[in-house]
């Protein structure tokens, strides 16, 4: 009987703990949503998904992603692709002749007669050579919600790599630092 009292007795114990755990307060303090551009809620670039699951959470603690109607940040986003020109060296080996002169004085000592003769030397050359190709490009659009109106805070544009993970991991830099200056208030 004492034993299974003292089981029941952890066993209260520990739900009540988790549920003291529950009703704490969330670290988030910031809430965002994030749309493709033209109204496709919810929906994130592949690699900036990955990022904000693995690392972005835990980087970004105070930041949580909301619906539409609780966000105080809206980031819309769209890819694109862009045209990178860029130059190419291309090193060549070539010869190129190089006339030569041999002069030997007579044996009288009046006369220097001559022999040309050509000796081709070998070097190498950088050209460059123009070549472009297409990266992909992602623009982010953050806006502060107020009044019910979308207020721009930021425009990032990253071409490249991943785009994706490097524009929004700027655009949690920027709400977090909008953020800031808000609770600071102005400056007097």
């Amino acid at each position: 009987m004492h034993r299974s009292i003292s089981l029941f007795a952890v066993a209260v114990f520990f739900a009540t703990t988790v549920a003291a755990q529950d009703h704490q307060e969330s670290p988030c303090r910031l809430r965002f949503a994030v749309a493709e551009k033209y109204d496709r809620w919810g929906v994130w670039p592949d690699d900036a998904r990955q990022w904000w699951a693995k690392d972005g959470k835990k980087k970004f603690p105070e930041l949580c992603e909301v619906a539409f109607e609780d966000a105080d940040f809206a980031i819309a986003w769209e890819k694109t692709w862009t045209t990178v020109k860029y130059l190419v060296p291309i090193l060549t080996r070539d010869t190129r002749p190089i006339p030569r002169e041999i002069c030997v004085q007579s044996g009288d000592f009046t006369t220097y007669p001559c022999t040309t003769y050509t000796e081709y030397e070998v070097y190498d050359r950088v050209d460059f050579e123009d070549q472009e190709t297409q990266v992909e490009q992602l623009s982010v659009i953050i806006s502060r919600m107020q009044a019910d109106k979308r207020v721009r805070v930021k425009t990032i544009v990253n071409k490249g790599g991943k785009p994706g993970k490097a524009s929004f991991q700027s655009a949690m830099k920027a709400i977090r630092k909008e953020n800031k200056k808000a609770v600071a208030g102005p400056l007097r």
